[in-house]
């Protein structure tokens, strides 16, 4: 094992869950509600399915960025602002 790995990932928690089971969608969506980011790795259009795409999630939580893995050929997908008055002087 690397001697690093265990210095980048102190502190860091993971967690598995199963996409195909109703029971991790419903953590997932769960987790997504107090997150700001959540970053997958599979091709686009894949976690519309499983009902953790964009829209969903940010039905959830307004707040929710979705950086895609693959930013060069996705565009990232951010909430409107809401508010578009200049800020004040």
């Amino acid at each position: 094992m690397n001697s690093d790995i265990p210095k980048v990932n102190r502190n860091k928690k993971s967690l598995a869950l199963s996409f195909a089971d109703t029971k991790g969608v419903e953590i997932l969506h769960k987790l997504a509600a107090s997150c700001d980011v959540l970053v997958e790795n599979y091709l686009p259009g894949t976690l519309k399915k499983y009902q953790m795409d964009y829209d969903t999630i940010h039905k959830l939580n307004p707040r929710y960025t979705h950086p895609p893995s693959n930013f060069l050929a996705q565009p990232l997908q951010t909430p409107k602002p809401t508010n578009l008055s200049p800020p004040p002087a």
